[in-house]
């Protein structure tokens, strides 16, 4: 089994999640579909903030140990941007209640632009991170 298995299988999860809720946001003035995606968004959070703790606590530590400096030095810059983006998340999660997510003209743009930056986020780590945690953590 792949020291990443369980990291993949999560991003497996959550990119149907995202865009779950992204192909509701034209939906959101409907009665009662502001609560859904508010119900979507939080459950989602829930799953990212798991996962991010998985990453925080297990597979960073790992590789800033590794004897391999590529690793140590992939894992800091993953580490450096991943702060930023899940700080943005859950400022916004905040943000998003039942009423600004009915009306709010800015909702879509800003769903949006996060459910991008995730998608990208996890591509990149299936692509690049992961494979190298595999091969340098075995």
């Amino acid at each position: 089994m792949a020291r990443t298995e369980s990291l993949r299988s999560q991003h497996q999860k959550l990119l149907p999640a995202v865009g779950d809720i992204g192909a509701h946001l034209a939906a959101r003035a409907q009665p009662g579909m502001a609560e859904q995606l508010r119900k979507k968004i939080s459950a989602l959070i829930g799953q990212l903030q798991f996962h991010l703790i998985s990453e925080e606590k297990v597979l960073y530590p790992a590789l800033l140990n590794s004897t391999d400096a590529n690793a140590r030095e992939m894992a800091n810059k993953f580490i450096r941007e991943m702060g930023g983006l899940g700080q943005t998340v859950l400022a916004l999660n905040d943000k998003w209640t039942n009423a600004y997510i009915h009306a709010d003209p800015g909702f879509p743009r800003e769903w949006q632009q996060v459910q991008q930056t995730l998608a990208d986020r996890i591509q990149r780590e299936d692509n690049e991170l992961y494979p190298l945690a595999d091969v340098v953590l075995g």
